[in-house]
């Protein structure tokens, strides 16, 4: 009996989208000289596929191209889009900041070719990225004070960072940063409804304060860090890849310099322990500064106020 001629399994649009971009960099890396076969290629490969999802795997993957490969592919592949009728998605794709670096250089180029008015080029400007900071104690007769950044990972906007910073100003801290707490959440709204519930409970809510006045507030704390030998807690150490550049990219406050590269390295690894000091607290008791300079020794959970 005859068998019966098997039939082509068809690949889901997942697995086609996943192993895109390779195909495409292969394709244009090896294939550049004939620009109908390059177009052929590409309408084969995303054929079926939707144009929302492909799109910005075929633009990044062009722009892993070499300077002159980029410059090879331009104009086949930006016909290949005009015949496509795929100008109009990749216009708004690059209103919304979907590409970065030279992927968005490599589709305004697209863009003008096809005629598309396109807005000037601006780079972002760090503070965009700031949602909020807010500031919970730090009052004349506060021992602590708790101030924290919101800010977005890029101007997509699709994820949010936060970083709250614990500073104590009662021996043997003296206004040193004690904890930091760092989370990450999909959106504004999530973020700041999980922090306010947090301070909801009774510690006292939290009052929104400007930008300068954040980074007067965490650099003047990791300044007195450096002079009371307290190392950075580790929790910063363990958030430091995602909050310095942020923190360092802020404009400073003229009464609170930042600290340079050097000087963070040496707080991220020499100094007293800040967890041990912590423990000593809960152990032993905490001390709290009198107004004639006598330092009173007290039994008590240290940080029942925060």
């Amino acid at each position: 009996m005859a068998k019966k001629p098997r039939t082509q399994t068809q690949l889901s649009p997942a697995v086609r989208l996943s192993g895109l971009g390779p195909r495409v960099t292969r394709l244009i890396t090896h294939d550049l000289s004939d620009a109908h076969t390059v177009q052929a290629e590409l309408t084969r490969l995303t054929e079926g596929l939707k144009p929302a999802s492909f799109l910005p795997i075929l633009v990044n993957a062009c722009a892993g191209a070499s300077g002159d490969q980029r410059a090879q592919l331009e104009q086949p592949i930006g016909t290949w889009l005009r015949d496509q009728g795929l100008i109009e998605l990749l216009h708004d794709l690059e209103t919304k900041h979907v590409f970065a670096g030279p992927a968005r250089q490599l589709a305004r180029n697209w863009l003008a070719a096809a005629g598309q008015s396109l807005e000037p080029l601006v780079e972002p400007v760090i503070e965009d990225l700031v949602i909020s900071a807010y500031q919970v104690g730090g009052e004349a007769d506060d021992s602590q004070a708790s101030v924290t950044l919101f800010w977005y990972e890029d101007l997509r906007r699709r994820r949010v960072h936060s970083a709250s910073f614990l500073i104590d100003y009662e021996p043997p801290w003296e206004g040193a940063l004690k904890d930091l707490a760092y989370d990450s959440f999909r959106d504004a709204d999530s973020a700041t409804r999980r922090y306010m519930s947090v301070w909801e409970k009774g510690y006292g809510m939290p009052r929104q304060i400007d930008v300068s006045s954040f980074t007067r507030l965490v650099w003047t704390a990791l300044r007195q860090s450096q002079a009371q030998d307290i190392r950075l807690p580790a929790d910063f150490i363990a958030a430091a890849p995602v909050v310095l550049p942020m923190l360092r990219a802020l404009p400073t406050h003229p009464e609170a310099p930042a600290l340079d590269e050097e000087e963070l390295k040496v707080l991220m690894t020499s100094g007293r322990s800040p967890e041990v000091l912590w423990q000593q607290e809960r152990l032993f008791g905490y001390q709290k500064r009198l107004p004639d300079g006598k330092i009173l020794h007290i039994m008590r959970p240290p940080d029942e106020d925060f």
